[in-house]
């Protein structure tokens, strides 16, 4: 079945990878089948790249078929999000950098944020500098994640109140009764 996926004959040192995953690794045969689709969705069809991710995956903890197609459609996500994210920050076709990598993966990853909170970040940023920031984005969506603002309906409601406080008054009094008592007290009356 390995080779019907591949969509090709092994030979013997690809038969030895294969029995080295079982074998050495403890993979079961729907991870390695799992495993392989993947990698040739992807346009890698060596069982040498296949073999690798096998061992990042490993390290990683990914020792199940389940945990396998979970860890794939989280990376299929997360290279979505990418994408949209390389659009709307007006990236190109130019490389990430490290640090816009590392920014993208926490949004992603660790604060778990969808597109569309990203796609909001982006506007605030967009709104308060003039351009698309990643670094900006990244402390705007920080304090998001420590305001514990997970959704977009939060964040609106959060922006909401922050307006309408802004534009209550402050220890309001009005302004004609002060003069008039200002009056009052400079001709001696009060």
């Amino acid at each position: 079945e390995c080779q019907n996926i591949m969509g090709k004959v092994f030979n013997v040192k690809e038969i030895n990878v294969l029995m080295g995953l079982l074998d050495y690794l403890g993979l079961d045969c729907e991870y390695i089948m799992i495993l392989l689709t993947y990698c040739v969705s992807i346009g890698k069809k060596t069982l040498h790249y296949a073999e690798k991710i096998a061992f990042g995956l490993y390290d990683d903890g990914i020792t199940t078929a389940a945990q396998l197609e979970c860890e794939l459609k989280r990376r299929e996500a997360a290279s979505a999000a990418e994408g949209k994210i390389r659009a709307l920050f007006g990236v190109g076709e130019r490389a990430f950098t490290t640090k816009e990598k590392k920014f993208i993966s926490a949004w992603i990853n660790d604060m778990d944020y969808s597109i569309e909170i990203i796609e909001k970040a982006y506007e605030v940023t967009a709104d308060a500098t003039g351009k698309g920031s990643f670094a900006y984005a990244n402390s705007v969506l920080e304090r998001w994640n420590t305001e514990g603002l997970k959704t977009l309906d939060q964040i609106e409601e959060s922006y909401k109140k922050n307006d309408s406080a802004e534009k209550a008054p402050v220890g309001s009094f009005d302004t004609d009764s002060f003069f008039e008592a200002a009056v009052k007290r400079s001709l001696g009356e009060g």
